[in-house]
């Protein structure tokens, strides 16, 4: 992990990682939601064959006083800090009134293909610039994780039930001798057949290829309700425009066939 966030997966792999916030879908107006939808869609699409990204919505337990922080609005010489004061105070309640200091985060990882971290840098700094933007075409906040932000994040995801926080300095880090993965990884990973331990925490993980004709846009967000400690990442990979239209017409021509088939069955059988 570079200290700017770009974390070099492989030899020549390398990504970058936004994490975006809420937007009010699930009570706008229908036309709205579709706004909002259509502006998504625009973000999905901002990436090509050559990039690669997951979608990841994870509730992760963390440190309650750091996350009392994220919420606090700070005062300022005006005449509104009791304004702010109690806005604050709301949020705090709502806060603690959640799954015992569990926070639903969600971030948007991309990765390239780079001959070295200095090339890769120069163009994940340029999606991130449009992925940013295109968030907040639809009023969704979003920004940039550094190398340390992105460390906590994986820290608390690998460490689901730890007792300690986060503790990170890149400089002493540095001075013994360590790497940035000595400070993530959990005490002990064991994997059985159907389950999996990590440190002290029991795990499973199920894959789902999803091939439905339509799902609800309240999927996710049921998923992510469950109290516990839940991840859901969407995994996808961009096709070139020329292959993906000669995919579709093949599910297409195999649609027909299947059509046609039972066409036939019917057919014989009298119907």
């Amino acid at each position: 992990m570079y200290r700017d966030g770009v974390c070099q997966v492989s030899d020549n792999f390398y990504s970058m990682t936004v994490q975006f916030f809420d937007t009010n879908y699930s009570i706008a107006e229908f036309d709205e939601q579709n706004n909002i939808f259509s502006k998504y869609c625009d973000v999905i699409n901002l990436f090509d064959n050559t990039i690669k990204f997951q979608l990841t919505f994870e509730n992760q337990n963390r440190s309650k006083d750091k996350l009392i922080k994220t919420v606090q609005i700070p005062q300022q010489d005006d005449d509104f800090n009791a304004i702010r004061q109690e806005y604050s105070k709301m949020l705090t309640d709502k806060l603690l009134k959640g799954a015992n200091g569990q926070s639903a985060r969600k971030f948007l990882t991309f990765g390239i293909e780079s001959a070295s971290y200095k090339a890769a840098r120069a163009k994940l700094m340029s999606i991130k610039n449009d992925v940013i933007k295109g968030f907040k075409a639809f009023g969704v906040e979003a920004e940039l994780l550094d190398g340390p932000a992105r460390l906590e994040a994986l820290y608390y995801a690998l460490n689901p039930y730890g007792n300690q926080n986060f503790v990170f300095d890149w400089d002493s880090m540095l001075k013994a001798g360590m790497d940035t993965k000595d400070f993530i990884c959990p005490k002990s990973m064991k994997f059985n057949k159907q389950d999996f331990e990590i440190g002290n925490a029991y795990g499973s993980v199920f894959g789902m290829n999803i091939l439905a004709g339509e799902l609800p846009d309240e999927i996710l967000r049921d998923f992510l309700e469950m109290q516990n400690l839940f991840c859901v990442n969407i995994h996808a990979e961009p096709l070139d425009q020329i292959d993906a239209l000669k995919f579709v017409k093949k599910k297409l021509t195999n649609v027909n066939q299947m059509k046609v088939d039972e066409q036939k069955k019917a057919s014989q059988a009298g119907i």
